[in-house]
């Protein structure tokens, strides 16, 4: 049987960079350019660029809880996590996003993998009964719903690898 934390890891690791049922991060990216990454269907959908920031801000903040470093207090709204603000959109700083992306969801394997198992088991925050794992077991399944948008984004480009899937 497997632990929780077994199960949370292997979880991860399907989102992260393992072929199985569905398309992992790494392979849903591979061969995305910044004109792929920037390309939106219409005003009001998002762009793989914008699902790709939106990943990085949620996984870099719960990352740096977890890890017990201080948070500033800040108003969060949720469509403003998918914003390329101000962001230059060159292929370098695409790049360099996809690379914050791979070492955030590398650096919470690793979180995960070494903390003490009381961890995983302690309160996710003071205003809350839930867990951390409670928490972490959400997080695959947001990834893999992302996966799911890029994948139909890259279809709709025409820029999906067609004898991958």
């Amino acid at each position: 049987m497997l632990s929780s934390r077994k199960l949370l890891l292997e979880q991860m690791n399907a989102c992260y960079n393992e072929e199985g049922w569905f398309a992992s991060f790494q392979t849903a990216l591979d061969g995305v350019n910044v004109e792929h990454a920037t390309w939106k269907a219409s005003e009001d959908t998002n762009s793989i660029w914008e699902i790709v920031e939106h990943i990085i801000f949620w996984n870099e903040r719960y990352l740096d809880r977890f890890n017990g470093v201080p948070l500033e207090q800040i108003e969060i709204v949720n469509q403003e996590t998918f914003s390329l603000k101000d962001t230059e959109q060159t292929e370098e700083v695409w790049q360099s996003r996809v690379d914050a992306l791979n070492t955030a969801l590398a650096q919470w394997h690793i979180a995960v993998k070494t903390c003490e198992e009381a961890k995983l088991d302690s309160p996710f925050s003071l205003e809350s009964d839930e867990t951390w794992m409670e928490i972490l077991l959400h997080s695959p399944i947001h990834i893999a719903n992302h996966i799911g948008q890029i994948v139909f984004i890259r279809k709709l480009q025409g820029s999906w690898h067609k004898e991958r899937w």
